[in-house]
């Protein structure tokens, strides 16, 4: 997986994640289970370049096993939605290491996908 579509799949899951509950609850939400065991789920090909629900659950896996501040810094950027500045001053860091965090979780998406 390329960088760039790491990080589509990180604001997909972001925008999945606004409406879970928690981190790993991705077999959990009813609507994903809906997406999952739809006729269309197994056409992965038609969508191609689109993150599916089974990546999204993938993503939500490896996110769940990051560090607190990493995982911190996913949840600021991805799921609030905020810019790098502000975002780095709620993770308590700076701009610079917290753009490094976000990069570190797009650098461990794209290998584990």
């Amino acid at each position: 997986m390329t960088k760039d579509s790491a990080d589509n799949l990180l604001t997909r899951w972001g925008a999945w994640s606004r409406h879970s509950i928690w981190i790993g609850a991705a077999s959990e939400n009813i609507i994903y289970k809906m997406m999952m065991d739809s006729a269309g789920a197994a056409h992965t090909q038609i969508n191609a370049g689109i993150p599916q629900a089974k990546d999204i659950e993938q993503a939500d896996a490896i996110i769940a096993k990051f560090r607190k501040g990493t995982k911190k810094a996913v949840k600021m950027y991805y799921i609030a939605r905020l810019p790098a500045q502000l975002a780095a001053q709620k993770c308590r860091c700076g701009e610079d290491e917290f753009m490094r965090r976000i990069n570190y979780a797009i650098d461990i998406i794209a290998m584990e996908m």
